[in-house]
């Protein structure tokens, strides 16, 4: 690891055992945040179909090893994990700018039954369950409506245009 000092940079060796020692209660925490995070959703570890780790944390063993301890489903890392959040902010802003129209659902017509044979009843399809304590059926409530505030950046200072203007060239 290489540190910056007022002196100039310095090399200052770590091994990865004191590295794991240095970050493993930060990453407990967060592997016992996302435990509890699932089962406020009603679900047990068991239940996911799997783990995505996402960003550059992902390459730390440590990470992995902590989470498959926690969840007995398999632990994936994306490919470019450092783009997978980035990607997945992309595609959650296109679908603000432009949503795609949902379909509505075909209910099928239920046959015809003479009066005679009786003892048929139209099937009733199962309900979905997103909380334990609420059914939910048909299609999902609309979403609210999205504000887009306009991004304002900080105005520069002129001590920093000052400061700034000494390191050109």
């Amino acid at each position: 690891m290489v540190l910056t000092l007022p002196t100039g940079p310095v090399r200052v060796p770590v091994t990865r055992a004191q590295f794991e020692d240095m970050i493993g209660p930060a990453v407990r925490a967060t592997v016992d945040l996302l435990v509890r995070t699932v089962h406020g959703a009603g679900l047990l570890p068991a239940q996911l179909d799997g783990v995505l780790l996402a960003g550059g944390s992902t390459r730390i063993p440590l990470v992995t090893e902590l989470l498959a301890a926690a969840f007995p489903v398999p632990v994936e890392v994306e490919p470019d994990p450092q783009l997978t959040a980035a990607t997945g902010a992309a595609l959650a802003a296109c679908q603000v700018v432009s949503p795609r129209p949902r379909r509505p659902a075909a209910v099928p017509e239920p046959p015809a039954v003479n009066g005679a044979g009786g003892g048929w009843a139209p099937a009733v399809p199962a309900q979905r369950r997103s909380h334990p304590d609420r059914a939910v059926q048909g299609e999902p409530p609309p979403r609210p409506q999205v504000r887009i505030a306009p991004l304002e950046l900080p105005k520069v200072s002129r001590l920093a245009l000052a400061r700034g203007r000494g390191r050109e060239g």
